[in-house]
């Protein structure tokens, strides 16, 4: 069977039988690659399998108007893969029932107009599940999908643990936390407060822990690296382990930051961050998979978490740990990150590694591993700071 990848090989046009993948953001930003495949389609009988499904969700988006209003139309099969199937309303479930013919001839306000309940401004807003409607959308996805987990068909993989990793912020951390859990406190005082107000506030004591205050697209440490806890914490695994390690972060600054670092300690990092070539993330993985001298992969969370196998070699070469310096709140990114070396040929424990240099940090990491929702961590958050109000 052949196989082919756009960019590099041409269309099958030709071919018996194969496999040739376009990549997601190719079809997104390539109006010719659109009109190419879609040719392929209507000369020849072709299956469409769709992976990372979510890219989809969106039924607005330029890829979902593409892949529902024209693509299928030609495809003689379709199939859809996704690892991490979150959705953040009932009306993600539209573009890909669509695309399975689950719901022909219904538009995306017909399909939210029975299976949504609405609220909000207006009444405008998608606020849950039209309850009378669940058994029927449950039956509706019963139907065409089904779930296979890891354990299920790789028994064989290695155990994945996570492991806190518990450090004291400096006393330029303390003095800044406390002054931003003090402007906190004034903006809720005994007020309810929304949603964004909480994330703004959290990102902003995630950066302190992390020594780092961003106002107008400037950065400012709080530390010099040297005395930076979490960067210490990273550097010692490095020193005590064995293998390779990625490190994960969120702020483009301490991206930089660890790249300079970890070349200053002799670990010749490679980089996974937004904006790359194609042909540069290639060989940044290259090197990370088959350099032994490339001790550390640093990875911006959503840029890293999908569609990469970091695994190093055998033995001292291998990849089992994974350091999330910082991440988003985002469950979907942090469960496909840590699959990056858990996957193909890991012979090894595979650890997971959550800095917790502050109270933030505790209940970010409460949120990703499953032990709080989204909205239990966020009213976490402001009993921490009234609690700190009153100490």
């Amino acid at each position: 069977m052949q196989t082919g990848m756009w960019g590099h090989d041409p269309l099958p046009y030709n071919w018996e039988c194969g496999v040739y993948g376009i990549a997601h953001e190719t079809l997104r930003g390539s109006e010719r690659a659109r009109l190419a495949l879609l040719e392929l389609f209507r000369q020849r009988r072709c299956m469409l399998t769709f992976d990372e499904s979510t890219g989809i969700k969106n039924h607005t988006s330029l890829l979902a108007k593409y892949c529902v209003g024209q693509l299928v139309k030609d495809a003689k099969y379709v199939r859809l893969n996704n690892g991490t199937p979150l959705v953040q309303n009932v009306l993600d479930y539209f573009a890909p029932l669509k695309m399975l013919g689950q719901i022909n001839g219904m538009n995306a306000f017909a399909f939210r107009n029975r299976y949504a309940k609405m609220g909000g401004f207006m009444g405008r807003q998608v606020i849950g599940m039209n309850e009378d409607r669940k058994e029927e959308l449950a039956r509706m996805l019963d139907g065409c999908s089904f779930r296979a987990l890891k354990r299920d068909w790789r028994k064989d993989m290695p155990e994945q643990l996570e492991v806190p990793v518990h450090l004291e912020m400096t006393d330029k951390q303390h003095q800044h936390y406390a002054t931003m859990m003090q402007e906190f406190y004034a903006l809720i005082g005994e007020e309810e407060v929304s949603a964004d107000m909480v994330l703004t506030q959290r990102i902003k004591l995630q950066q302190i822990s992390s020594c780092l205050l961003m106002k107008d697209g400037r950065a400012f440490w709080l530390e010099e690296p040297k005395h930076n806890p979490k960067l210490k914490a990273a550097l010692d695994l490095m020193a005590t382990g064995h293998g390779k390690l990625i490190v994960v972060y969120f702020f483009d600054p301490s991206g930089r930051m660890l790249i300079e670092q970890f070349e200053k300690e002799g670990y010749k990092p490679a980089w996974i961050t937004g904006g790359m070539k194609k042909d540069d993330l290639i060989e940044q993985k290259r090197r990370f998979n088959d350099d032994s001298s490339c001790r550390v992969l640093v990875g911006q969370i959503d840029q890293t978490s999908r569609g990469h196998t970091l695994l190093g070699k055998k033995g001292n070469d291998r990849c089992h740990r994974i350091y999330f310096y910082e991440t988003s709140l985002s469950l979907m990114h942090v469960s496909q990150m840590n699959d990056r070396n858990h996957r193909g040929e890991q012979d090894e424990t595979c650890y997971l590694y959550w800095p917790i240099a502050s109270p933030i940090d505790q209940i970010n990491v409460d949120i990703l591993t499953k032990k709080k929702t989204m909205a239990a961590g966020m009213d976490a958050l402001i009993r921490e700071v009234r609690k700190f109000r009153l100490d």
